[in-house]
């Protein structure tokens, strides 16, 4: 997603700041950082 980003010379940033229990954290960031990208991928 970054090297895309780049290459289009988008000035977009992006944080995923997680709040979540701890012993969640890896499913939940896998599973928003994967939902993120089916939508952040239509638009490049």
């Amino acid at each position: 997603m970054v090297k895309e980003v780049k290459d289009k010379g988008s000035s977009l940033r992006m944080h995923i700041i997680y709040t979540g229990p701890p012993e969640t954290k890896y499913e939940d960031t896998i599973d928003l950082y994967a939902s993120i990208m089916k939508r952040v991928v239509q638009h490049l």
